[in-house]
């Protein structure tokens, strides 16, 4: 048995199917080329034979014209007439000469014409006959007899009984015959074609002009005509018989019986070697022509050129490629095909070792069945594979449950240990808080579901005075008060119900009877499928607690030292009050009271006798007010205190005075307390005499709210502590007015600060005796965003009390002896420069280092600076006012004391303090010329100067009496509007360059 492997099987298979396959390639290709060819030659041929019977049948009809030319001629009409015996021979003969003539051209004209003849009908004889032969043509008697034509048709009665029977069918005049006769050049036979056309005489037939159309001939033209030397061409009658053929003898019986059919007009004839093409067609009139066919046949070695061989070759070669091709295509589909199958065995060989790979199969193979068998045996081996790995999976789960079983077996061991742990814990635990209930300084209550008591502790034993034997068993209700509703046991265990929780303040009863508060927690505790199991109730006695907060609110609403109400509980009662004005439609009075200088009580006598003194004034208040019904302290408070007296701070009281039908009526109380304050008071042995400042404001007269009563009654208080204490000030209006001002003042001078609102003004300082200009006075304006000015007189004591004295005053220094400088410098004049310092700015600190910037930034020297200060700043602190004053003068700056004689001046201080100059103050000044007094005083004045060797400067000098009095007296220096109003910094340089300064104010 001969053993071939798959490869040279599949091999040799692919070789034998594509030797088959290549051979009918070549064939089919063959075939397709051939039927190409014949395709495309079969229309060449018909198209050829279209044109072959175009070209025959022009050939046919050619001759017609030109014989109907001869028939209408005169001459042969005339040529018969003459044709007798009778007529003029020589006529006659000259007209025969004539168509003689006319005939041998048209035979001459037509190369196929072989013979025309004129046949009278009346002798049935040829009267003129031209024929040719060969080349030549000649003309035969005329005498010869009709019978004696070589033609088919010789018999005139023939000839005439067709050329009747042609008229009778269509009108036609023309006589179409074909015939086949004996070529006598030749020796063979040929076709002919006789055409016979009538000569009428007075519509008689006299005659018939009878041609012959060698049509054999003009088939054999024809067949050189066409591209194929070798065709045959066959020409068939009506019926398939042969008339004429051309050529090689065709193959006739398929063209015959298509010949014979006569319809579609033209086929192609398809033979073994040859194709032939068949078109019908007819000679002469359409009704009376003669049907024919024409059949051109040609063998396939001319129809088909060199054009097939190359391509039969070409086929041939690419066959043979193909072929070839195939072979090498065959090796490698083998190869291809055998993969696969070499690898699944290869791969299965090793299935059962170590080196097998699945990952070899996972490509698919494009073979079906193998690719059946590729993944039959993957299955197969997953299926085995996850198999032995379930195997292996179940086989580690038992080994982790065994494990896992081990483990929960050891793990609950361990949570026994723990649980009889935690037993341990939770006895040592309960017995814990046993002894921290019984230990507990709250009362502990335990009821079961049914509020029954199970359990208490010993601080409620010694709370409630219960002992345990009485309460276990009972209800929590034991010691119930009764001062609770029933709403509100409802309302407390709807939200026990509800949160499982309830707190909140209760009274209760102890067991001698006595009602005591309790601050009460209650728990309610549920299972886990959350049913009741047990109340808890812990509670803390509060009898303690609310006896301190009753102190803490004595604290907080009243005074300690005198026992009156404090501002907090007089703010409460004086919005009360504002109630019950409303409903009763009356007034209420605020009225506040201050001690006058009751400063120097604490200070003279110490604060133990001043503590005696409030006191006293405390019940002497208390005891002049009126009696009213007012709010009570404290819910238990039966009666209500009406006129209520209120200490808000060390020596101010306040009282308020309710129910007034008419607000002047406070005043009725306001003076009873006055003369009970001045009153002597006796304390500690020593007599005291004090007097007070009340200030009155009333609702709703001056304000509706606590805060803005109390506002109007300070503001009224401040009015009469203004006037020097010791009397009684009701608010009005216009204070308030004048307080909003002075608020908006102060806040509207912070904002100038910052804008640097502020200017200058410069009031000349004249020499009385030169009337020079020798200086200047700095005075400060505020000038606003809007243009309009604020008074000095307006914002320089709110300044002064608010502080901003300070910014302002500093800035004003800097800005004077930049100027002084400036003005020296541009007029060459030492000028001097005054500038008003305030009290507040004499005593602060940095005044010194303020003055020494100024000078060395600006570069002005220290004796042409003059400070102006007021007698009040410097009694205040004559100590310090002498040091301050001798360290300004070592710097070498001057001093002057403003506005002399208007404040409390001691000359004995005055000639310790280091001053170079006294002002007289406007005051004195203006009424000089009405009033001795204060011409006397300015007398007095400038001569104490002279005394005391101080320079003087007279204030306001308006009129020139003025200006000579004070020169008179000796007064230095003057200002005032006599001289110039206070000019500003460019307006004084104007000034100054347009008038000469030394006789400026003659």
């Amino acid at each position: 048995m001969i053993n071939i492997s798959i490869k040279q099987a599949l091999t040799g298979w692919f070789l034998l199917l594509l030797t088959l396959s290549s051979m009918l390639l070549w064939y089919s290709t063959r075939l397709q080329l051939q039927s190409l060819f014949i395709e495309k030659s079969g229309e060449t041929l018909a198209f050829e034979t279209s044109r072959a019977v175009n070209l025959l049948r022009r050939q046919i009809e050619e001759p017609l014209p030109y014989l109907n030319i001869i028939r209408n001629n005169w001459s042969v009409e005339q040529f018969v007439q003459l044709n007798s015996p009778n007529s003029d021979q020589e006529l006659h003969h000259s007209i025969q000469q004539t168509v003689t003539q006319l005939f041998q051209d048209y035979v001459r004209h037509i190369e196929t014409i072989t013979q025309v003849r004129l046949l009278g009908v009346e002798n049935q004889t040829d009267l003129i006959s031209v024929a040719r032969e060969g080349e030549n043509i000649y003309l035969y008697p005329t005498d010869s007899r009709i019978d004696h034509t070589p033609t088919e048709t010789s018999d005139f009665q023939t000839v005439l009984a067709l050329f009747e029977q042609q008229q009778a069918d269509c009108g036609c005049s023309t006589i179409h015959t074909l015939s086949v006769v004996s070529d006598d050049n030749s020796a063979g036979t040929n076709l002919v074609q006789q055409l016979m056309v009538p000569v009428y005489d007075k519509q008689q037939l006299v005659a018939i002009v009878v041609a012959q159309h060698n049509l054999g001939a003009a088939l054999e033209q024809l067949a050189d005509t066409l591209p194929w030397p070798e065709a045959s061409i066959t020409l068939f009658r009506e019926g398939g018989e042969t008339i004429f053929h051309v050529g090689q003898e065709p193959t006739l019986p398929l063209a015959q019986t298509l010949a014979r059919e006569g319809q579609p007009q033209q086929q192609i004839v398809l033979h073994d070697d040859s194709i032939g093409a068949l078109h019908h067609f007819s000679i002469g009139p359409s009704h009376s022509g003669h049907p024919m066919s024409l059949y051109i046949e040609v063998g396939h070695r001319q129809l088909f050129p060199a054009q097939y061989n190359d391509k039969l070759r070409y086929a041939t070669g690419i066959s043979l490629l193909v072929f070839i091709g195939g072979i090498v295509l065959a090796l490698i589909a083998a190869t291809t095909l055998c993969h696969p199958i070499q690898l699944l065995k290869r791969t299965m060989s090793h299935y059962n070792n170590e080196s097998f790979d699945e990952r070899a199969l996972e490509k698919p193979f494009f073979i079906k069945e193998i690719e059946l068998l590729r993944a039959a045996f993957l299955q197969l081996h997953r299926k085995i594979k996850q198999e032995f790995t379930q195997r292996t999976t179940l086989e580690k789960r038992l080994q982790q449950q065994v494990a896992e079983r081990t483990s929960a077996l050891e793990q609950r061991h361990t949570e026994l240990l723990q649980e009889i742990e935690k037993h341990h814990q939770t006895q040592n635990q309960l017995q814990l808080v046993r002894e921290v209930m019984q230990n507990s300084r709250q009362a502990v209550v335990i009821t079961d579901k049914e509020n029954t008591i199970i359990e208490v502790n010993q601080a409620y034993i010694t709370l409630t005075g219960f002992s345990r034997e009485q309460v276990i068993g009972a209800k929590p209700s034991i010691g119930k008060s009764e001062q609770q509703s029933d709403e509100f046991y409802q309302q407390m265990w709807q939200q026990l119900n509800r949160d499982n929780h309830w707190e909140g303040e209760i009274w209760d009863r102890r067991a001698n009877g006595e009602i005591y508060p309790k601050y009460l927690y209650i728990d309610r505790l549920l299972n886990q499928e959350g049913e009741v199991v047990n109340y808890v109730a812990m509670f803390e006695d509060l009898t303690h607690q609310k006896s301190t907060e009753r102190e803490l609110e004595y604290l907080t609403h009243y005074d300690q030292l005198t026992g009156l109400t404090n501002r907090t509980l007089f703010r409460h009662r004086l919005e009360h009050e504002f109630e019950v004005s409303r409903r009763h439609n009356c007034s209420t009075a605020l009225v506040l009271v201050n001690l006058d200088r009751f400063r120097q009580v604490n200070e003279n006598f110490g604060y133990l006798i001043g503590d005696k003194v409030l006191k006293s004034v405390a019940k002497q208040l208390e005891q002049i007010v009126r009696k009213t019904d007012l709010i009570a302290r404290d819910n238990n408070a039966k009666g209500r205190k009406a006129d209520t007296v209120a200490r808000f701070s060390g020596d101010e009281f306040s009282i308020i005075l309710s129910e007034l039908k008419q607000p002047e009526n406070a005043a009725i109380v306001a003076r009873r307390m006055v003369a009970s304050i001045t009153k002597p008071m006796e304390i500690d042995g020593f007599s005291l005499h004090l007097s007070a400042s009340l200030g009155i404001a009333t609702y709703p007269d001056n304000a509706t709210t606590h805060a803005g009563l109390l506002l109007c009654a300070e503001q009224a208080m401040g009015r009469a502590k203004a006037e020097g204490g010791n009397t009684i000030q009701f608010y009005s209006e216009a204070m308030n007015i004048n307080s909003s001002r002075r608020f908006f003042l102060e806040t509207a001078l912070h904002q100038a600060i910052e804008k640097r609102e502020f200017v200058l003004y410069y009031q000349p300082k004249v020499d009385l005796i030169s009337l020079r200009i020798i200086g200047m006075e700095a005075l400060i304006r505020w000038q606003k965003e809007d243009g309009s000015i604020v008074s000095p007189q307006e914002f320089i004591p709110l300044a002064e009390e608010s502080g901003l004295i300070l910014p302002i005053g500093e800035w004003v220094l800097q800005q004077a002896c930049e100027d002084a400088y400036q003005l020296a410098k541009q007029f060459d004049y030492p000028f001097g420069m005054a500038v008003n310092l305030s009290p507040r700015q004499f005593r602060d600190a940095d005044i010194l280092a303020l003055v020494e910037r100024a000078l060395q930034q600006s570069d002005l020297p220290a004796e042409r600076l003059e400070l102006e200060i007021t007698e009040t700043a410097i009694m205040s602190d004559t100590n310090y006012t002498i040091t301050m004053m001798q360290q300004l003068v070592e710097r070498g700056i001057s001093l002057s004391i403003d506005d002399f004689g208007t404040g409390y001046s001691s000359l004995a201080y005055l000639k310790k303090f280091p001053v170079n100059t006294l002002k007289i103050d406007r005051t004195f000044v203006a009424d000089l010329e009405q009033n001795n007094n204060d011409a006397a005083i300015v007398s007095a004045i400038c001569s104490m100067a002279h005394q005391l060797d101080l320079k003087l400067v007279a204030e306001g000098i308006e009129t020139p009496a003025q200006r000579d009095f004070l020169r008179q007296s000796q007064c230095h220096y003057g200002q005032g509007y006599l001289f110039s109003r206070p000019l500003p910094l460019a307006s004084l340089q104007k000034r100054l360059n347009e008038t000469d300064s030394a006789a400026a104010f003659r």
